[in-house]
Formats: C-alpha cells, structure tokens, sequence
C-alpha cells in the first residue's frame, strides 16, 4: 500500500515482510505544500 500510495505503482509479485519501509509523499493541500 506504500508504494501504490507514493508511487502510484503496484507489482502483485512483491514478497510481505515484517520489516519496516519509509518513504516520502509531497502533497499540495489548501495551496501549501505538506510532506507525509
């Protein structure tokens, strides 16, 4: 969901793990610019 999510990219083939990912999504809402 991460990466559908911050990529817009998803690849059915991706093993689950029960690690951790980070990654950055910037945004623009209200005319300011928010990072998640």
């Amino acid at each position: 969901m991460l990466i559908r999510f911050t990529d817009d990219a998803f690849d059915e083939h991706i093993q689950s793990t029960i690690g951790v990912d980070f990654k950055v999504k910037h945004l623009e809402l209200n005319s300011k610019r928010i990072k998640l």
